[in-house]
């Protein structure tokens, strides 16, 4: 499993990318990536 977390909504916070946990994934979009990731194979699962 990968979570991921969008460097957009980072920035919007205030936060930089060196805030989160090592172990996630900082992502450009979090909208676009469940679209590519979803063509992947994977499915979107809401936290």
């Amino acid at each position: 499993m990968q979570l991921l977390v969008c460097s957009q909504a980072l920035a919007e916070q205030g936060l930089p990318d060196s805030a989160v946990d090592p172990d996630v994934t900082v992502s450009l979009s979090g909208v676009t990536d469940p679209v590519v990731d979803g063509q992947r194979g994977y499915s979107y699962m809401r936290l």
